[in-house]
């Protein structure tokens, strides 16, 4: 007989549900590329990264409507960063953190995903309410 050990919701961290497999959006994007990936890949927001892979942002569809409406999607990502979520202000965990205060993060603030970052900031997954 096989014995399989199940981890206790309460000691479960971020890596066991995170997705690694993120995609992710840059600067250099127009807002018609956004529009493009998240249709290709059936996702509804995105983190935004520089160059060095360090998270800057995030996009989520609603925003992409706002921007849309605003000016069309000709202009890039760059051109609305001043109007999305500041670096300092995007919820962020790291893959050792406990799944719980992930969890709680959902109860009380209106996100649909949280970035996982490395120490550097570096995007290392996302925990979305359907990893849940």
């Amino acid at each position: 007989m096989v014995k399989t050990q199940k981890t206790s919701v309460k000691a479960l961290k971020v890596e066991d549900v995170m997705t690694e497999m993120v995609f992710a959006v840059t600067p250099v994007m127009t807002l018609r590329e956004v529009v493009s990936l998240f249709l290709e890949k059936k996702i509804s927001g995105a983190p935004i990264i520089d160059q060095n892979g360090k998270v800057i942002s995030v996009i989520s569809q609603s925003d992409l409507i706002q921007l849309i409406a605003l000016e069309g999607m000709a202009k890039t990502v760059n051109f609305y960063l001043p109007k999305l979520p500041r670096t300092e202000d995007v919820i962020s965990v790291r893959r050792t953190d406990l799944f719980r205060d992930v969890f709680k993060q959902f109860l009380v603030k209106p996100v649909r995903r949280i970035i996982v970052t490395d120490g550097n900031g570096s995007l290392q997954g996302l925990v979305s309410k359907s990893n849940l």
